[in-house]
């Protein structure tokens, strides 16, 4: 929903701070180190390296923090002073950056800066006395409007209607097309991403493509039997986070009052076709690993909506053939050390032993100048590619890593480096040895187990590295 947010600016502070940093637009060249990892993102918003700019003190007691964390991007700010709403602007960005705080409008009499921020566009002068706004809202005669104060839905509703800004009614019926364009003009999104949330409207504007290959080699988009649908996160690098963008859109579309209005691509070029209104399941977002945009393996995550009503299926396409392909690559794109989870607001970092002790054979093997790469295999099979720790091209092994010596990590090594052979058995008729790389010796019923698989069986040992042998 798009809140109406009531400014207060009346005191000697706040009508300086409205001339110096909403009628003039903070010029951001002053401010760059100051703003801090902040710029970009304001850079990106300024016309000219300039942008109006607000703040919000702490407020006795943190007071005003509860309030300040429900605003959101999109929703408008009513500046009221003098008996009148004068000014109203939309929010574009909400951020906390205390020094770039003080240094613009330096600290109160309580020693706070105005550290929550956000920043305005499309700033208009307006004339709406109090008295409206109160007939309007609904509150009591004797409000004046004295501090910082978000609008429920209602009363934000109400409040925009003095403004111009009318609420929209889904109209679009399930199996329609239409125009994305018009679509987003109509009720909001930003129109290019797959997960959309409106500032316009209460939606969030979903968009898959089931049956086309993502660019990067995967796509977990499927519509299950029961009519329930598996979605695609959002993020193109690293580790998608469920706590920004249109991942977060999804996870609180019930806390902002938000409905998941999925569509899919229609065979008309820039139509989309609805499908109908989802919810979330229950339960946190599966996690799939594939790769980023950048090739590098990071965990994607996978919603699983629920249908609302009546609910159009996809339309059944032939999909496109995804040929199975075998790609080298270089070795080192595998190793990093470590890599960060973020799951229900609680980060755990993974320490990617196997990586360290992937490294460390791999340098082994090139001092002996051997041949070391690594393979990437797609297969039709699959939505995400078959990646390869290492491969010996010198001496025709495929070698898979793990970190640890419990049976569990050797029955995982055993079955990925025979899917590694069988495929490249199947695809390109090639026959390679594999083997299976530990950061130690297991113990002798798993050597024995490794063996009867013709596995060649290789751990670290003090600086150097054994291979088993009878």
């Amino acid at each position: 929903m798009t809140r109406v947010i009531i400014q207060p600016a009346s005191n000697k502070d706040s009508r300086k701070h409205f001339v110096d940093t909403v009628e003039n637009p903070v010029d951001l060249s002053l401010h760059q180190p100051s703003a801090g990892s902040d710029f970009d993102k304001l850079m990106q918003l300024s016309e000219n390296g300039k942008v109006a700019m607000w703040g919000v003190t702490p407020g006795k007691n943190g007071a005003n923090l509860s309030k300040f964390k429900k605003i959101e991007i999109g929703d408008f700010v009513f500046f009221t002073r003098d008996n009148k709403v004068y000014s109203t602007g939309e929010i574009t960005h909400i951020f906390n950056n205390p020094k770039l705080a003080t240094e613009i409008w330096g600290i109160d009499a309580n020693n706070q800066t105005w550290e929550n921020m956000y920043t305005l566009k499309d700033v208009q002068v307006q004339d709406i006395p109090y008295s409206v706004l109160r007939n309007a809202i609904g509150s009591d005669v004797g409000d004046n409007f004295m501090g910082f104060r978000p609008l429920d839905k209602p009363k934000s509703v109400n409040a925009l209607g003095l403004i111009g800004i009318q609420t929209v009614n889904w109209e679009i019926k399930v199996g329609e097309e239409v125009k994305r364009k018009e679509l987003h003009a109509t009720y909001g999104g930003a129109g290019w991403g797959g997960i959309e949330p409106s500032a316009k409207t209460p939606n969030v504007l979903i968009f898959t493509y089931p049956n086309r290959i993502d660019e990067h080699g995967y796509n977990f988009d499927e519509e299950l039997e029961d009519g329930s649908f598996k979605y695609t996160g959002d993020g193109q690098e690293g580790d998608q986070d469920p706590n920004v963008g249109g991942n977060k859109a999804l996870l609180e579309h019930r806390k902002k009052g938000r409905s998941l209005r999925l569509f899919e691509e229609s065979d008309r070029n820039t139509f989309v076709r609805y499908i109908g209104e989802f919810e979330l399941g229950n339960g946190e977002p599966e996690e799939k690993r594939a790769p980023d945009k950048n090739g590098t393996e990071r965990n994607v995550l996978v919603f699983h909506l629920l249908p609302i009503g009546q609910t159009k299926q996809l339309t059944k396409r032939k999909k496109e053939v995804a040929l199975a392909t075998v790609v080298r690559q270089h070795a080192e794109r595998n190793t990093g050390e470590s890599h960060t989870r973020q799951i229900s607001a609680a980060t755990t970092i993974a320490t990617r032993e196997e990586g360290q002790l992937q490294k460390r054979y791999e340098d082994f093997l090139r001092s002996q100048g051997f041949d070391i790469d690594t393979f990437t295999i797609s297969i039709p099979e699959s939505n995400a590619p078959l990646r390869v720790d290492l491969v010996d091209f010198t001496n025709e092994k495929i070698i898979e890593v793990k970190a640890g010596l419990t049976r569990g990590y050797v029955r995982e090594a055993i079955g990925q480096v025979l899917d590694y052979v069988f495929q490249l058995k199947r695809i390109r008729n090639e026959v390679w040895k594999p083997a299976i790389l530990l950061p130690g010796k297991p113990s002798a019923d798993l050597i024995a187990l490794i063996d009867s698989l013709n596995i060649e069986l290789t751990w670290e040992e003090q600086d150097s590295f054994q291979t088993f042998s009878k």
